[in-house]
């Protein structure tokens, strides 16, 4: 575990920073315009996120355009429709990850939440300039033996929104469950200094084109995967941010449509 306990020493702000305001956060509806983050224009959305999805799912399409308010209340965990890798979210203006566990990755949570709470996580924050292309990946470390890189694209709604969210809080939401149907408390976790790992990143590909399909992202994934076999390979200990458990999360998330 020294690997993991080094990252101890890191300051971590205080829980009020990392507390989502009363009531609900209004977000970007997902169309044409471009969404910003700080004073930076990202890249246009190719793949809805799933704010948008709900939305569509949930609201009339004579509401969206009537100038009316409506409300919807969602849960985090019919959001992750993948299992063993994480899904990063930014629902609700709450910079979230999401990961359902399987029985080879862990036998079950039994004190998977006392570790997270007295040692916390790590988040790796990368950016990658492959030919044309910029990826960044995001390496999650919940503890020794739970590792998981996920490549994401900017092309993507909700990579766009986790961003946008985990910059402005600098707070992430870990939402985990396991296959036999456990799941753990939502944790909100304090982040100190994800808001200029994330500049730093987006400053390194901000420049290059984002692929979106899965045909357009087949060349700059396996350039990834033949770079990085291994889930920590390259990972740099100056893009690591520390996780610091600051209180129990929603489960549920609010998203507000005009």
């Amino acid at each position: 575990m020294g690997w993991f306990r080094r990252r101890r020493s890191h300051p971590a702000p205080q829980d009020e920073a990392a507390r989502p305001p009363a009531g609900p956060v209004r977000l970007p509806d997902g169309g044409p315009h471009r969404r910003r983050l700080g004073d930076r224009e990202l890249p246009p959305v190719a793949v809805p996120s799933q704010t948008a999805s709900i939305i569509k799912r949930n609201v009339a399409p004579y509401l969206l355009g009537s100038g009316r308010m409506v409300q919807i209340r969602a849960r985090y965990e019919d959001l992750n429709h993948r299992t063993g890798a994480p899904v990063h979210l930014g629902v609700g203006g709450r910079a979230a990850i999401l990961l359902c566990l399987s029985p080879e990755q862990r036998a079950d949570l039994r004190g998977l939440d006392e570790h997270l709470t007295t040692e916390g996580a790590v988040l790796y924050v990368q950016a990658h300039r492959l030919d044309r292309y910029g990826m960044l990946r995001l390496v999650l470390a919940l503890a020794p033996g739970l590792v998981f890189r996920t490549p994401l694209t900017l092309a993507h709604g909700d990579v766009q929104e986790f961003l946008i969210a985990a910059h402005a809080r600098e707070s992430v939401e870990l939402h985990v469950s396991h296959q036999n149907r456990q799941r753990l408390p939502a944790f909100v976790c304090t982040a100190g200094g994800l808001r200029g790992r994330v500049e730093r990143a987006l400053d390194a590909i901000g420049d290059l084109d984002h692929p979106a399909g899965p045909h357009e992202q087949a060349g700059p994934l396996g350039k990834l995967a033949a770079l990085y076999p291994g889930v920590l390979d390259g990972v740099e200990d100056g893009s690591a941010v520390p996780l610091r458990v600051g209180h129990r999360g929603e489960d549920t998330v609010l998203v507000t449509a005009t």
